[in-house]
């Protein structure tokens, strides 16, 4: 497919100021380095994400996903195709009896869900709140020691604590 044609069908699914062509990734990096992205779009919801997987996967288009840039090395020649930087942003909390379940989406700063953790007065994520990222892949190797994880949660079980 065309770039052209990619562009196009890009436009359908998010606005135009969401979607950079020749992206430079030091803009987007905590090392300031790398080359373009192809194509670098900021989805903000859940369904532009599905739409945008739809429209790569059916079209057999290279797609790289990404959260703020920590520690994340990008080559001179750029990143073909369409690089995604998460920018979603819900937090759902929910408590029952002693235990509190914290539905993240992923791309979530990890200094926004530990001020949101405070501001409710739950526990056990001050260790975490210091590290550069967003909620993603990445956490599981930040926070093995501490945390737990099944299929879907990241979870600590301890009574009145995450």
């Amino acid at each position: 497919m065309e770039n052209k044609e990619i562009l196009q069908n890009l436009e359908k699914i998010i606005p135009k100021e969401k979607i950079k062509i020749n992206e430079p990734m030091k803009e987007h990096t905590s090392f300031k380095i790398g080359g373009p992205a192809e194509f670098f779009v900021k989805i903000s919801t859940i369904v532009e994400l599905k739409k945008i997987l739809e429209f790569s996967n059916s079209n057999n288009i290279p797609l790289t996903i990404v959260g703020n840039g920590s520690n994340l090395l990008v080559l001179d020649k750029g990143i073909k195709g369409i690089v995604i930087k998460l920018d979603l942003k819900e937090i759902e909390i929910k408590s029952s009896n002693d235990d509190i379940e914290v539905i993240v989406d992923s791309g979530v700063p990890l200094g926004l869900l530990a001020q949101k953790l405070l501001q409710q007065e739950i526990e056990g994520f001050e260790e975490i709140s210091g590290i550069p990222g967003t909620i993603g892949r990445s956490n599981y190797y930040e926070c093995r020691s501490t945390w737990k994880r099944n299929e879907r949660h990241y979870y600590r079980s301890s009574s009145n604590r995450l």
